[in-house]
């Protein structure tokens, strides 16, 4: 079985969504987490780069220091997970278009 897809059947169970409107989850955000616990980000030089942003941060208030760093992760999250979700959608665009270009 394709390791995705042994995934995803691993993910949906605990990430299927709730019954209320305001708490249900997207197929998107349930693939996303799916591919957020298969490509964990804490590389080395991430590590490298927090260390740096650490030394600076340091100099902060410990209240402030807590705020810029917690803004700041909650940014590139944030980003990191619209880019995911733009990358989907052309895919699925461009997959669309090359099946419709196939059958013809």
């Amino acid at each position: 079985m394709n390791p995705y897809i042994k995934l995803w059947k691993t993910c949906l169970p605990k990430n299927a969504p709730d019954c209320s409107e305001e708490e249900a989850r997207s197929l998107l955000d349930m693939l996303y987490d799916c591919y957020r616990e298969r490509n964990p980000i804490l590389t080395q030089e991430i590590r490298k780069d927090f260390a740096g942003l650490n030394d600076i941060l340091s100099k902060l208030p410990l209240r402030e220091n807590d705020q810029v760093g917690n803004l700041t992760c909650k940014l590139c999250s944030e980003h990191e997970q619209a880019a995911f979700f733009d990358g989907f959608r052309v895919a699925v665009l461009l997959g669309a278009q090359l099946w419709k270009e196939w059958e013809s």
